[in-house]
């Protein structure tokens, strides 16, 4: 699969073999119709990212529905997830009827 750079974004070695490491773990949409995958450059923080479509199936597979924000804290905020009503950030909030 042909990787590029957009024309804004500086080209990296690293990071094209990144990208082409992750294409070698998924198979992207794109790749059924001979489109390239284009690698973008964020203009204020410099971050790299590619933009491609993965089938609901193989999105699905990849998922973590349990991800958590920080990995390192196991009482870490989750995003998009079930209210968790004795954590102390929720109860903060003014919310909670559990007082501390």
């Amino acid at each position: 699969m042909e990787i590029l750079f957009d024309s804004n974004a500086t080209t990296q070695t690293k990071i094209k073999d990144s990208v082409s490491h992750f294409l070698s773990i998924i198979i992207p949409i794109e790749s059924n119709y001979k489109m390239p995958i284009v690698i973008f450059q964020d203009g204020v923080k410099g971050s790299y990212y590619v933009k491609c479509s993965l089938s609901a199936n193989d999105a699905a597979n990849l998922c973590d529905l349990n991800a958590r924000l920080d990995v390192i804290n196991k009482e870490s905020y989750r995003a998009n997830r079930e209210l968790l009503m004795k954590h102390e950030t929720y109860k903060k909030m003014g919310y909670s009827s559990t007082k501390s």
